[in-house]
């Protein structure tokens, strides 16, 4: 069995290997791309049970192959490996991936606290070049200038007329 975890900034991948094997054997190691299958560069540690673990930094983003090595000169595959790939003897490797998770996001270094700012300084005002005042437009003199004219007069409606009566014949004078 292999368990996985990676560092907060995802450039390394802590593996332990886990692997049950017969009481009588005594030493295991595990065998490697990563270690360049050297035997007893990896040894890994018995707990008492009958369970041998070691636990190792690799490289992420990386596909390693890998076999156990016993004591009695057996090789024996993680029957829980990533995967299995066939090696030159036609024989099978274990494999792990140190592929990040999808989502893995990358944390940063933990930021040094910022230096004490300097007291701000009082702002002085600048002076703003004005601009230059822009010339008012004169209006061009008038010459002989008409007064204005009147408005002709309009026509009132007349008044209708009276009617006309006929003249009364004046009395005739009363002579005396």
């Amino acid at each position: 069995m292999i368990t996985k975890s990676f560092s907060s900034k995802g450039d390394s991948c802590k593996a332990t290997f886990s692997v049950h094997v017969p009481s009588e054997v005594q030493h295991v190691s595990i065998c490697a791309d990563f270690n360049h299958w050297t035997p007893g560069s990896d040894t890994m540690s018995k707990n008492g049970i009958g369970e041998f673990s070691a636990t190792l930094f690799l490289e992420t983003n990386k596909r390693f192959s890998f076999k156990y090595l016993l004591d009695n000169g057996l090789w024996y595959n993680d029957s829980e490996a990533d995967g299995y790939d066939v090696n030159e003897w036609g024989d099978t490797n274990s494999v792990i991936e140190t592929f990040l998770p999808s989502g893995f996001a990358a944390k940063s270094a933990p930021k040094a606290p910022a230096a004490p700012k300097a007291p701000a300084k009082e702002a002085k005002a600048t002076p703003v070049a004005k601009a230059p005042k822009a010339a008012k437009a004169k209006a061009a003199p008038v010459k002989n200038a008409e007064p204005p004219k009147a408005a002709a007069p309009v026509d009132k409606p007349k008044a209708p007329a009276k009617p006309k009566t006929a003249d009364k014949p004046k009395a005739a004078a009363k002579k005396k």
